[in-house]
């Protein structure tokens, strides 16, 4: 099909109708820029017929816009050596890279997916000048494929050289190699496919400031043509060919909305105006589960998680974080696994993982590695969080990781950033997402005399990240374990039911907010909605922080500073509060926090730092090592002896009387010591 449809003046007439407000700013940047995307929705009602031959045909029909934008003369400029490219391609035309069949070969097609890997900027040959070192006359061989092409004879002499490479009267552009990947939450069970291509020209420095590497990790949709390149070299050719993408525009997921919030708005706008907006979101995570207390301040927090805050970022000034990261520790078999796969279903954007599964810290963060995919160039390989960017990471199996916690510092905490230098190449990357840590204790059984950080393995400086941590401990309740199991085998009987057609509907497993009504509602407050507190709601949260929490202190004693005088909770329950208040506010949709959100906020915190108020996550290393001890004494001198009085324990124990009188009581709230009899303990 090598005929247009219409003359050269009619495709020029396209490009200043369609087009008039970007051709000025395109020739202020010619010719550092040549590229000029063109969208497919623009071509389809100026001609359906046009727009779907660039499918079939991008070489001929790229070439006709090409020839009208060179008329496009409005400064006296030459154009004639533009690129047009076409972007925003229907769905039938964009597939993931595990979708690439041999049909597409030839076509106009978009691919989306994780850009896993990009490369440092190298040269790239368009046309290379071979002077005849006999005639010096160059001849100009244009370059295609992976193979070097060289002239047979010289185009002045016509002899058969020798010939050296003339850079100056050559023309080279930049160009990065670039790893298209399956996102990991879409990965099949065999793991993520991928499609390699590179990029060239203007295109290198796409995306960001410092160039298209920094967007390593980013979520796009990837435009070009995939070639066939032969596998193998020399006598060992086959006829076997491997796939190689020519991208030729990128499209960011920010540029393209994934979610249809339009669809979903009023209904979304409904359930926010509504009171109980929270309690209602919060019960839509995970229908299945039997909301004990524990799981009730676990949901409230996932809810929080999900929404965030918004970062406050001032200039030359601190930066406080917005996203929520939450920690959750229970034993086997309470359904955290349910609870994760809840949270990831409403998140707009999440990957979902577990630790045992990354196998340095690079899995976690980033590196700049030298390997074969990078034919000797510099490559950055992203971790989780920061593909995860601007989301939200769930991180399973906490408690038996192989990667290296320790360095998630300082991509969870202020600017949320990774730096990364390696031979002379450096480069910063955000890891602003929501953390989600799930795990079990140690030993399977969580202890409550016993530090969280010590029984999952964590340092308790990461620790200290998480803005809310709940812990569940499996403990025997006749009332309750029949209620669990009536709630389980509800679900069971109704999922039968509905699978067999015998229910229409679902009722114990409902989800009150549908996901894509959730989905849409998260997003849209996450990316539209900045709730903003007043002054005295934050010296309210102070002086809350000061007079009540701080005094749950009161508790252990006289609340005299003692060296080893538990610190139930530092200042960092400040921000918690308030990222929770900013949170709840917009889930609501509101644009300032409203004072039910910082009630909420406040109870969501006391639940949390009551049930964990004299563990790790809020003590300081030395005063932890101290108290804990302490409980451990005690509850090993009950358990070894059975019945023992308050005398006893204090002298076998070596704890001083007052503290062993605390650490019995805490022991007896928690279930893990009883009193049988007056004066006497015994050990669950």
């Amino acid at each position: 099909m090598d005929n247009a449809p219409y003359d050269t003046e009619a495709f020029a007439s396209f490009i200043k109708d369609y087009y008039h407000d970007r051709i000025g700013p395109f020739l202020e940047q010619y010719p550092d820029r040549r590229t000029f995307r063109i969208s497919y929705d623009d071509v389809f009602r100026w001609d359906a017929d046009v727009a779907d031959d660039w499918l079939s045909h991008p070489n001929v029909v790229s070439a006709w816009f090409e020839s009208g934008m060179a008329e496009v003369n409005t400064a006296g400029i030459d154009v004639g050596d533009v690129d047009c490219i076409l972007v925003g391609l229907p769905d039938h035309a964009v597939v993931a890279p595990d979708e690439i069949r041999n049909e597409h070969a030839g076509e106009y097609i978009g691919v989306r997916g994780d850009l896993s890997r990009i490369t440092t900027p190298d040269d790239y040959a368009r046309v290379l000048a071979y002077e005849c070192q006999r005639c010096g006359i160059p001849t100009k061989i244009p370059q295609t494929g992976d193979e070097l092409q060289e002239p047979h004879q010289c185009s002045g002499c016509e002899r058969d050289g020798p010939f050296t490479i003339n850079e100056a009267e050559s023309e080279f552009v930049d160009y990065s190699k670039v790893r298209i990947e399956t996102p990991p939450d879409e990965a099949g069970a065999q793991g993520s496919d991928s499609i390699d291509g590179y990029v060239t020209g203007d295109l290198v420095e796409y995306g960001h400031d410092d160039g298209l590497m920094q967007r390593a990790g980013d979520r796009a949709t990837v435009y070009g043509q995939i070639e066939r390149v032969p596998k193998g070299s020399g006598q060992s050719k086959k006829p076997l060919f491997e796939r190689r993408f020519d991208i030729q525009a990128i499209e960011f997921d920010t540029e393209q909305e994934a979610i249809d919030i339009g669809a979903h708005k009023d209904a979304f706008e409904t359930f926010a105006a509504r009171e109980d907006a929270v309690d209602v979101f919060k019960q839509s995570i995970a229908p299945e589960l039997y909301a004990t207390d524990a799981w009730q301040a676990a949901l409230e927090l996932g809810t929080a998680y999900l929404f965030g805050a918004p970062p406050l970022n001032i200039e030359d000034g601190p930066t406080y974080r917005g996203d929520i990261h939450a920690l959750l520790v229970t034993d086997y078999g309470m359904g955290k696994s349910t609870f994760n796969e809840g949270i990831e279903a409403f998140s707009p954007k999440c990957i979902s993982k577990s630790a045992t599964g990354l196998s340095s810290d690079v899995g976690l963060l980033a590196a700049a590695v030298k390997d074969d995919f990078g034919d000797g160039q510099w490559t950055i390989k992203p971790g989780i969080l920061v593909r995860g960017n601007g989301g939200h990471v769930i991180l399973d199996e906490i408690d038996k990781p192989d990667a290296d916690l320790a360095r998630m510092n300082d991509a969870l905490e202020g600017q949320q950033q990774i730096d990364i230098e390696k031979a002379g190449q450096s480069a910063t990357y955000q890891s602003r997402v929501g953390l989600l840590a799930t795990g079990n204790p140690e030993d399977g059984r969580y202890l409550r005399n016993e530090g969280v950080a010590h029984q999952i393995g964590m340092k308790e400086s990461l620790l200290s990240r998480f803005d809310g941590i709940v812990t569940m401990r499996d403990t025997a309740d006749e009332d309750t374990d029949a209620e669990i199991a009536e709630r389980i085998i509800d679900g069971i009987v109704e999922a039968s039911e509905v699978a067999t057609a015998d229910r229409g509907a679902f009722d114990v497993l409902e989800r009150p907010v549908p996901l894509d009504v959730g989905q849409a509602w998260v997003k849209y407050a996450r990316d539209h909605v900045q709730p903003t507190a007043t002054k005295a709601q934050l010296i309210g949260i102070r002086d809350w922080y000061a007079e009540e929490i701080r005094q749950l202190n009161e508790e252990f004693g006289d609340g005299s500073a003692t060296a080893d005088m538990p610190v139930p909770a530092t200042a960092r329950v400040v921000e918690n509060t308030y990222r929770f208040a900013a949170a709840f506010a917009r889930l609501h949709l509101r644009d300032e926090i409203a004072a039910e959100d910082v009630e909420r906020a406040k109870d969501l915190v006391k639940q949390l730092v009551s049930q964990n108020w004299d563990g790790d996550g809020f003590t300081p290393p030395q005063v932890q090592q101290s108290q804990q001890g302490g409980i451990k004494a005690v509850y090993n001198v009950i358990d070894n002896n059975p019945h023992s009085e308050f005398e006893t324990v204090v002298q076998k124990s070596g704890v001083e009387s007052r503290k062993a009188e605390h650490y019995i009581e805490k022991l007896k709230r928690q279930g893990d010591v009883y009193e049988p009899a007056t004066g006497e303990y015994v050990t669950t």
